[in-house]
């Protein structure tokens, strides 16, 4: 058999298989840690692609309402988002995460915006590191929420960030099939996660 041809058979194999749901699936069971029973006094949403945002900041609603934190955590993003036809005018991110979490029945007194005051290469290491500076000293428990395949890196993340005296945990916004991220690429997940461990 030709190199040519082993080469097309292989990019073959990988592009059809990795279509296929339960496969993606099995692909991705190590990137995903989570805690189905997560508890801890407030809950942070990281930030993300529009529709991954959306499903996280549901999630962090949830814990919310299932009584499991006290207070639901977001990073200020003041880029526009889309426009409100009531207001005249486009919400930024921000304003249409707090919107969300009120619709979905969380007060305006539990929720928490703070500013990313912090540099950094990595998005989530950076997103780590100023959550760090805010909660230290009056925070005990932290629940991470961040998409299923996000769960480990975001984990690393945190864990190496944060003083030991803060027990962290992430917490899956929904399974991997059902997740808003199910179809990105899941090598370059794998590739961030192994930068991260050298690096981070």
């Amino acid at each position: 058999m030709s190199r040519s041809i082993a080469l097309t058979i292989g990019w073959c194999a990988c592009t059809f298989l990795t279509s296929i749901p339960q496969f993606r699936a099995t692909l991705a069971a190590p990137l995903v840690v989570t805690d189905t029973e997560a508890t801890g006094e407030v809950a942070y949403v990281m930030a993300g692609g529009s529709s991954a945002y959306k499903e996280q900041l549901s999630a962090g609603a949830d814990l919310w309402h299932m009584g499991r934190v006290q207070k639901v955590i977001l990073t200020e993003n003041d880029q526009p988002g889309s426009y409100n036809f009531m207001y005249h005018r486009n919400w930024t991110v921000t304003e249409w995460g707090i919107d969300l979490l009120q619709w979905l029945g969380v007060p305006a007194r539990n929720i928490e915006i703070i500013k990313l005051d912090d540099e950094g290469k990595f998005g989530s290491l950076r997103e780590a590191r100023n959550v760090a500076k805010h909660i230290a000293g009056r925070v005990h428990g932290l629940v991470v929420v961040t998409s299923a395949a996000h769960t480990r890196r975001s984990l690393l993340a945190f864990k190496r960030t944060l003083p030991n005296t803060i027990s962290v945990v992430s917490y899956a916004a929904s399974s991997f099939a059902d997740s808003a991220e199910r179809y990105r690429p899941l090598w370059l997940e794998y590739l961030k996660l192994g930068v991260y461990e050298l690096f981070a």
